[in-house]
């Protein structure tokens, strides 16, 4: 099913003005069969939900640390905490990327508190254990009292590091396969040409929402809320209910290239005429525009590539938006609470090859009562978000009276939810609507 408004992408994309530049993998239309699905409220905030996620998607997912710019020279290191799990990802001598878990192998204290910069060592602050940033023993105080020991310690254990884009990943599970495997190769051929390892952060703002952080993702993976939830975009656009939404393995697109103007919930309905009109005059803006950021480059991208704002997701919690959108998203529980969760936003802003960027922004922490408009880095965004989390926490206080005790999940506006639950239910083992 599709909406009434629905512009099929084949005819935009056939009628793009340098169809030689094009990625194959636009053309590509995978979307989730099936309608409606009830989904149990329990999973948003009983404790046992919570539970199964450490053990099997937080154990054994590939999920987002941090930028590469956030980690540059040799002994950088940032502490990831995910529920109640603390990991130390650090930048190596040749370049790389080692994660292992924030514990001394004595009695356990952590190693680091907090991020830090040109690490040589992890001293144990207890007992002086110390093992270098390769994660090899360098001192073990009091040794003659532990003999046959030192072989049980002599290396800090790893999760899988991995990096993409200018992103780091760890995955905990020492038999996971590769990141590029759990991406896919249709999410890698997407965002190849648009190089985001060449974007510089502008913003990276964590805020603190009394909800369960599978609420407040949600939020973010459908547009259609926008005729309730932001009604003033609607001056501009269209409602959203008319995106295209495609399903590959791990990673959902959500939107792709879509042409602004058609309303079907207010019965606006844009000929596709008028659409390929308005895509033409969206690309030749955003071509110019972005020629004062990357130079000619732009002239390597089609009409397609240069409008393409889609907000997708890759399971379970990394959102980095398609083309030359500059929102990356992450939702993830605080701490070992299933009634919180923190949501991350990140602008990355295009910059040119070759030039050196500036530094990333430091990251700024909002607390459950703070506004993100005390992020001025947001810019309009920040009054976006402060729309949607109305809705967040009254969403999560909602399902723990709701009856009967399940959630609609639509068959299309909602898909991609429909196939997060679809995997969530297959991570943690679970049955159909469990």
């Amino acid at each position: 099913m599709r909406s009434a408004s629905h512009v099929d992408l084949d005819y935009l994309l056939d009628n793009d003005r340098k169809p030689d530049k094009l990625p194959e993998v636009f053309r590509k239309s995978a979307p989730l069969p099936g309608g409606p699905v009830k989904v149990p409220v329990a999973r948003y905030h009983d404790r046992k939900y919570h539970d199964l996620e450490v053990e099997h998607i937080w154990k054994k997912c590939w999920q987002l640390v941090c930028r590469e710019d956030d980690i540059p020279e040799t002994g950088d290191y940032h502490l990831y905490e995910i529920a109640h799990l603390q990991y130390l990802v650090v930048r190596q001598a040749d370049g790389s990327v080692r994660a292992y878990p924030n514990a001394c192998l004595h009695r356990g204290r952590q190693l680091r508190e907090c991020h830090g910069k040109k690490a040589t060592e992890f001293r144990c602050p207890y007992h002086g254990w110390t093992w270098g940033i390769d994660g090899g023993l360098k001192l073990m105080t009091g040794e003659w009292d532990f003999p046959g020991v030192r072989e049980d310690v002599s290396q800090l254990p790893q999760a899988k590091a991995a990096t993409w884009a200018g992103f780091v990943f760890i995955n905990p599970d020492p038999e996971a396969g590769s990141l590029e495997d759990y991406m896919g190769p249709e999410m890698i051929a997407h965002y190849a040409k648009i190089k985001l390892q060449n974007r510089y952060k502008q913003a990276d703002v964590v805020k603190v929402i009394r909800a369960n952080w599978k609420i407040a993702q949600e939020a973010f993976q459908e547009g259609w809320h926008s005729l309730a939830t932001h009604p003033q975009l609607l001056l501009q656009g269209g409602d959203l209910a008319d995106l295209r939404f495609d399903v590959f393995g791990n990673w959902g697109r959500l939107g792709h290239v879509g042409v602004s103007g058609s309303s079907p919930h207010r019965g606006i309905i844009v000929p596709k005429e008028r659409a390929l009109e308005v895509y033409r005059q969206m690309a030749d803006f955003n071509r110019e525009y972005l020629r004062g950021l990357i130079g000619d480059e732009v002239e390597d991208y089609s009409d397609a590539e240069l409008i393409e704002q889609s907000f997708n997701n890759l399971f379970p919690n990394f959102s980095p938006w398609g083309g030359w959108g500059r929102i990356v998203y992450r939702f993830r529980p605080y701490g070992d609470d299933p009634d919180q969760c923190l949501m991350q936003a990140m602008l990355l802003a295009p910059w040119p090859e070759g030039k050196p960027k500036p530094p990333p922004k430091p990251q700024r922490f909002l607390g459950a009562d703070d506004h993100w408009t005390q992020a001025p880095e947001l810019g309009g965004l920040a009054k976006i978000f402060e729309q949607d989390c109305g809705n967040i926490p009254q969403v999560h206080t909602g399902l723990k009276t709701k009856q009967p005790p399940y959630v609609w999940v639509s068959g299309y506006q909602e898909s991609i939810i429909r196939n997060w639950h679809r995997l969530y239910e297959e991570r943690l083992g679970l049955a159909e609507g469990e």
